[in-house]
């Protein structure tokens, strides 16, 4: 029974500060004035010190952790002094730790193949149910492993203790290799991933330094969201690149059936942005050739006809929202393109995230003489331009996106991950 009520207080002063940081967020990001200090208590040392008063739950699970590696080293030792009489071969350095894991199965062999074999990937997470597939000691054998083959880890985890809570562990590797920064293995829900971050530091318990510092990347993070999703992919965004921004879905696109937007909307949506998208360069980068441009959906001259389209839907939109959608060249165009692929996002503004994706191949046709053709100069041109753009706008905010990952784990390591952090659970 105390344990559970000790369970139980814990839990509704994690909700309710956990609730207090969404409010401020919500806020922020209806553009409303904030005081971030004044709501999180900085500078009123009674709230202050609510926020860095200790939790005997962790202390405990903490003070088993370090009991259970001393044990676990003084076996080792004692196993490699009694092999040591009966073994003389030379100790693999490459071998991993030396102990009775040498040989991980289960989930933690497929952990370490992923590791060994990432690709180049920058960033990759696992998340493993502790007391199902992974333990603690196996985690523990995973960060020790990762030492000895260079690959730095960040292992988060809980166990259970006894009936106390059941918790759950998260190894994240930050890839050595060489080569271009990638995103293709960050989570599509990595802005939530950081908020959420940023709300266990601060229920663990921030120096009013540190909170002015979470509030900065909170104002960052909603202010630039579009820019650090779309452009760490390499779509452009504002209003001289998009096919639509903010553009308003209505009541009469949902589909009375299923209740949510239909999904040949979003096809409707891609159509219309690519016609869009195509309007810019008249409007806003090559108004020397305006007319062109203008003639590409008509049949008067070179134009542009869809062969091919296909959708990967995300999440089911309903109204009411907005949509952003954005084109990008798949790949760098030539002389001989007769053809090209546009990836297309359709983001959600409500839900901050990707609702659909569209791929859509198009054909340079000459409606003059009835077939295919290569893009006329003026396209290409502009084409190669938009390649170029588009290369070092993923560069610059894939680079933003590593470097607010740095801040929120600094802020991490500054809070619950360092020795000794003592979480808030709360006066009883």
């Amino acid at each position: 029974m105390a344990l559970r009520n000790e369970f139980a207080a814990f839990s509704r002063r994690a909700d309710a500060k956990i609730g207090l940081l969404k409010e401020v967020i919500e806020r922020v990001q209806r553009g409303e004035e904030v005081d971030v200090k004044g709501l999180l208590g900085t500078g009123d040392p009674e709230k202050e010190k609510e926020w860095e008063q200790g939790s005997v739950v962790i202390q405990e699970l903490e003070e088993e952790d370090r009991l259970w590696q001393s044990n676990a080293r003084r076996r080792q030792r004692k196993e490699e002094a009694q092999r040591s009489g009966n073994d003389q071969k030379p100790k693999d350095v490459n071998a991993g730790p030396s102990s009775a894991q040498q040989e991980p199965d289960g989930a933690l062999a497929l952990l370490i193949a992923a590791l060994q074999t990432g690709s180049g990937m920058r960033r990759c997470h696992y998340l493993f149910s502790l007391d199902a597939t992974v333990s603690v000691k196996g985690l523990i054998f995973v960060s020790s492993w990762s030492e000895q083959k260079g690959i730095p880890l960040h292992v988060q985890g809980r166990r259970q203790a006894g009936s106390r809570m059941k918790r759950i562990g998260q190894i994240s590797s930050f890839g050595t290799k060489s080569g271009d920064i990638s995103t293709d293995s960050i989570s599509p829900r990595w802005l939530s991933d950081l908020r959420s971050r940023l709300g266990k530091c601060i229920i663990f318990g921030l120096r009013p330094s540190q909170i002015e510092e979470a509030s900065a990347i909170l104002r960052l993070i909603t202010r630039d969201w579009r820019a650090l999703l779309a452009g760490s992919e390499g779509f452009l965004i504002g209003r001289s690149r998009a096919g639509f921004e903010r553009h308003q879905i209505v009541w009469g696109e949902m589909d009375s059936m299923q209740g949510h937007v239909n999904n040949v909307q979003y096809v409707r949506y891609a159509e219309s942005a690519r016609i869009n998208w195509a309007q810019n360069y008249a409007k806003y980068h090559d108004t020397a050739h305006a007319q062109k441009w203008r003639e590409l959906w008509t049949p008067h001259g070179d134009g542009l006809i869809l062969r091919s389209i296909k959708t990967d839907f995300k999440f089911p939109m309903t109204w009411p929202d907005r949509i952003s959608v954005y084109h990008k060249l798949r790949n760098e165009p030539d002389s001989a393109t007769d053809s090209f692929v546009l990836d297309v996002l359709i983001l959600s503004e409500r839900h901050q995230r990707a609702a659909a994706r569209c791929v859509e191949d198009l054909v340079v046709y000459d409606y003059r003489n009835g077939k295919k053709t290569c893009l006329p100069p003026f396209m290409l041109e502009q084409f190669s331009r938009t390649w170029q753009a588009q290369q070092a706008t993923r560069r610059s905010n894939e680079e933003r996106l590593v470097d607010l990952t740095a801040r929120v784990r600094r802020l991490e390591k500054a809070s619950w991950d360092k020795e000794g952090a003592v979480e808030d659970v709360g006066t009883s």
